[in-house]
């Protein structure tokens, strides 16, 4: 998926954020990857009831990107009838200064390009990710916020 920079539509949101031209650009690489996620974690919340318990619904909505190497945290956030925060790794979700920009498929995401993790998400202490947000409705009348925290791969071992 490539971003149209020329066509963003951004919105720094509090001090110290990127510019829009900075967040695009450290979203660009992982979009393709949240798109997927995203979508995954819309259909978890769908199927809640269906579940028997939150630790299920938990195991069936992050199985799938545990082993994700880019993946260091997902927080699933659900407002409506219901409230509820999931998080993959048991981590808060940090409070950066977001970026709003505007993509064609996914239209608004909020984007922190540069945001340090607690040591729990992949264990990796003071790790930098690139955090990608989107909040959309669901058919239900819920609204699902999904964030992804993204990092570099780490690199095997050398032989």
């Amino acid at each position: 998926m490539t971003l149209a920079l020329g066509a963003l539509a951004a919105l720094a949101c509090g001090r110290g954020a990127a510019s829009a031209r900075e967040a695009a650009s450290a979203a660009e690489p992982h979009l393709d990857r949240f798109a997927e996620i995203d979508q995954w974690m819309r259909r978890a919340v769908m199927a809640d009831l269906a579940f028997r318990s939150r630790a299920s619904l938990e195991e069936a909505a992050f199985a799938p990107f545990l082993r994700d190497e880019a993946v260091a945290e997902i927080w699933i956030d659900v407002a409506g009838a219901r409230t509820d925060r999931l998080s993959m790794r048991g981590t808060t979700l940090p409070k950066p200064a977001w970026v709003r920009i505007a993509d064609a498929r996914l239209r608004e995401l909020r984007v922190a390009p540069a945001v340090t993790l607690e040591p729990a998400a992949r264990d990796r202490p003071g790790a930098t990710a690139v955090l990608i947000a989107r909040e959309a409705p669901l058919e239900d009348g819920l609204r699902v916020r999904v964030t992804v925290a993204f990092v570099e791969p780490t690199a095997p071992p050398a032989r």
